[in-house]
């Protein structure tokens, strides 16, 4: 699934106040409404974006459970990075062996 992050979308701030939040989004549908731009499919994918983030920031409840699904999204991040970051120093561990390298090992190994 891939987040979208509607601050950037409407170009506010994480901290921004519903009221920005609401200012910022009425500039943008004046701008991007497809009655003022019609036959522009660009525009109109903008405008249902601009619309979808207001839809999730404008309601305070929604904006709550937003934020809860980011952080969320960033935790697993960060354990995605971790265990990743863990298996690269461990590589050399779990390296599957070639079989000219078995074959090198058992030679040396009866020398």
């Amino acid at each position: 699934m891939i987040f979208k992050d509607y601050y950037k979308i409407l170009g506010v701030p994480t901290t921004a106040p519903n009221d920005q939040v609401r200012k910022r989004y009425l500039e943008l549908v004046r701008k991007y409404h497809p009655d003022k731009h019609p036959n522009n499919d660009e525009n109109a994918k903008a405008f249902a974006e601009i619309n979808e983030a207001y839809h999730h920031l404008g309601d305070l409840d929604r904006r709550l459970k937003y934020h809860a699904l980011i952080s969320r999204n960033q935790n697993i991040k960060d354990e995605a990075k971790r265990r990743l970051d863990d298996r690269k120093g461990s590589e050399h561990r779990y390296k599957r062996k070639t079989v000219d390298d078995k074959l090198d090992d058992l030679l040396n190994k009866y020398k």
